[in-house]
């Protein structure tokens, strides 16, 4: 019981780099720029994260098959030639339609939310390499590369915000989000992905 509480309290930490990362950037939005930008955002962050909910099952799906004994090696391979392809086409499909999504919320959003809109649906695709990464760290006890990406992520998203939303307002909130997953993602292949997983390997 002592041994795992240490692993929780840095877990529980993770998690807070996550909730800050997620849950505030909306309202760091608020903070930023006018209300009319604000809802802009609120409304492509809520339409985008979508996605996000199918990483995350298909990333829970990774912890539980893997923690049971599972083969690590075809978990990893279905992930990345199944569930990355998927999300890929999900989010170019939304890329297409983000127009007409935008429309059901009035046409100012449509005109003035679509970029934005399309810059957060291609931070998707690296997003949820990041968040497979998470949940094979997961499996195998790897809580300090939990914290470490998504400490890395709030810093760079919540930290880039405050650089290129002067400059590029509610676009650049989307911008410093996609460059915080691109960075995201290269952290997760040096750090899990590039890493070589033995069928044999005991998980706990």
């Amino acid at each position: 019981m002592r041994d795992s509480v240490p692993k929780l309290a840095l877990d529980y930490l993770g998690y807070l780099f996550q909730v800050s990362s997620t849950f505030f950037l909306p309202v760091l939005a608020l903070e930023l720029m006018d209300p009319i930008s604000a809802s802009l955002f609120a409304v492509a962050w809520l339409t985008s994260s979508t996605l996000d909910l199918l990483a995350t099952n298909v990333g829970t799906a990774l912890t539980v098959e893997t923690s049971y004994g599972e083969d690590p090696v075809a978990l990893r391979r279905t992930v990345l030639r199944r569930a990355m392809p998927l999300v890929a086409l999900v989010s170019a499909v939304g890329l297409l339609l983000a127009p007409w999504i935008l429309r059901l919320y009035g046409p100012e959003y449509s005109s003035d939310g679509l970029h934005t809109l399309q810059i957060l649906l291609l931070a998707s695709v690296p997003r949820c390499l990041v968040t497979f990464a998470i949940a094979e760290s997961r499996a195998h006890g790897n809580i300090k590369t939990i914290v470490w990406l998504r400490a890395q992520n709030a810093a760079l998203a919540l930290g880039l915000s405050f650089v290129l939303v002067p400059r590029f307002g509610v676009e650049g909130m989307a911008l410093a989000w996609l460059v915080a997953q691109l960075m995201g993602a290269a952290t997760a292949l040096q750090l899990v992905w590039s890493k070589r997983v033995s069928p044999l390997e005991t998980l706990t």
